[in-house]
C-alpha cells in the first residue's frame, strides 16, 4: 500500500517535472534561435559596414603628384622634380595634376609631399613672335633672382610713372652685370625700345623693375607706358604683330596722351632734371655698392669652405 502511494507521487512528480523541461528546452531552443538570429543580423550589418567603407576608401583612391622637394614659384614642372603616388583625398581625381600637366610652371611654392593641382601651375604661352632679349640699362633690386616674376617701370623727372612690361619672368639674371633675360612678344620688343629712347632723350628719367611678392596669387598689372609716335607708326606697318595687338594699341594707346606727355615734360626747368638725375646716379650707385658687397661675401665663403675642405682632406689622409 505504501509502496502504491510513493509512486503515484513519483508519477505526479514526473508529470510535472517532465512538462517544465519541456518548457526550459523549449526557451532554451528559442532563446538560441534568436541569439542566432541577432548574431546573424549583427553580422550582416557589420559586413555591410564594412563593405561600405570599403568602397568609399577605394572611390576615395586619387592618384597624385607630390614634389620630391619644395619646387619655387616660376619652376617648369618636370617627372625629375616629382614622385606619382595614390593617396586618399574627397577632392575628384581631375583637380589633380596628371602627366599631361608635366611642362607647365608653378604659380605658387610648392612644398614636399604636397598633392599638386591643376589650379596651382599655369600655361606659358609660346608665340612665334617671342624672343630672349638681354638687358642691362634697368636698374634691377639688389635681391633679383632668377624665376621671379616683375614689372618694368620707368618713371620720369617730372613724377610720372609707368608700367613698360608687366608680370615677366626673369629667365636668367647676372647682378654683378646689372643684367637680366626676357622673354618679350614683338609688341613689347617695340614698345621698351621706346622706353629705352624715352630714357636716353629725357634726362633723369630711369627704367627700373618691381618684384611680385606672391606671382601666383597677384593679377598682371596693366602696362600703361605710351610708346612715342615713331614706334606707333612702326607697330600699324609691322606685319610680325598680332593683328589683336595693334587692334588693342590703335584703341588704346593714342596720339593724344602721348603728346600730353611730352609736353608736360617740357615744362620741368633743367636745375630740376639735374637734381633728379643727380639722385638717380646716387641710387645706382649704392645698390652697385650693396651687389658687389655681396657678391665679395659670397666670394670669401666660397674660399673659406675650400679650405675647410682641404683641411679636412689632409686630415683624412694622415688618420
Amino acid at each position: 500500500m505504501a509502496f502504491g502511494k510513493k509512486r503515484n507521487r513519483l508519477k505526479r512528480l514526473i508529470m510535472m517535472i517532465v512538462p517544465i523541461i519541456l518548457l526550459l528546452s523549449g526557451a532554451v531552443v528559442g532563446g538560441m534561435y534568436l541569439y542566432d538570429q541577432q548574431i546573424d543580423e549583427i553580422r550582416n550589418q557589420y559586413e555591410s559596414e564594412i563593405n561600405d567603407l570599403q568602397m568609399e576608401i577605394y572611390q576615395s583612391k586619387r592618384i597624385a603628384y607630390v614634389p620630391k622637394e619644395e619646387i619655387k614659384a616660376g619652376t617648369r614642372l618636370s617627372l625629375e622634380l616629382l614622385e606619382e603616388i595614390e593617396i586618399l583625398s574627397s577632392v575628384p581625381q581631375g583637380r589633380f595634376i596628371t602627366e599631361e600637366d608635366l611642362g607647365k610652371i608653378a604659380k605658387v611654392d610648392l612644398q614636399i609631399n604636397t598633392p599638386i593641382y591643376k589650379s596651382m601651375t599655369l600655361v606659358e604661352d609660346i608665340s612665334d613672335d617671342l624672343r630672349e632679349e638681354e638687358f642691362n640699362m634697368i636698374l634691377l633690386q639688389s635681391n633679383m633672382a632668377k624665376d621671379k616674376y616683375i614689372d618694368v617701370r620707368i618713371t620720369f623727372p617730372n613724377g610720372e610713372n609707368y608700367i613698360v612690361l608687366s608680370k615677366k619672368k626673369i629667365r636668367d639674371v647676372a647682378l654683378d652685370k646689372n643684367t637680366i633675360w626676357l622673354w618679350l612678344k614683338e609688341e613689347e620688343i617695340l614698345k621698351f625700345s621706346s622706353a629705352i629712347v624715352d630714357a636716353y632723350i629725357h634726362h633723369g628719367t630711369k627704367l627700373y623693375t618691381v618684384t611680385y611678392v606672391e606671382p601666383g596669387l597677384q593679377k598682371e598689372a596693366i602696362a600703361n607706358y605710351t610708346p612715342n609716335i615713331n614706334v606707333l607708326n612702326i607697330i600699324a606697318s609691322n606685319p610680325n604683330i598680332v593683328e589683336e595687338a595693334k587692334a588693342e594699341l590703335h584703341q588704346q594707346l593714342t596720339r593724344d596722351l602721348r603728346n600730353g606727355l611730352d609736353e608736360r615734360l617740357a615744362l620741368l626747368k633743367s636745375e630740376d632734371i639735374m637734381m633728379v638725375n643727380s639722385g638717380i646716379k646716387d641710387e645706382t650707385n649704392r645698390r652697385n655698392d650693396k651687389i658687389s658687397e655681396d657678391f665679395s661675401e659670397d666670394i670669401q665663403e666660397d674660399e673659406l669652405k675650400s679650405e675647410s675642405e682641404d683641411n679636412q682632406k689632409e686630415g683624412d689622409f694622415f688618420d
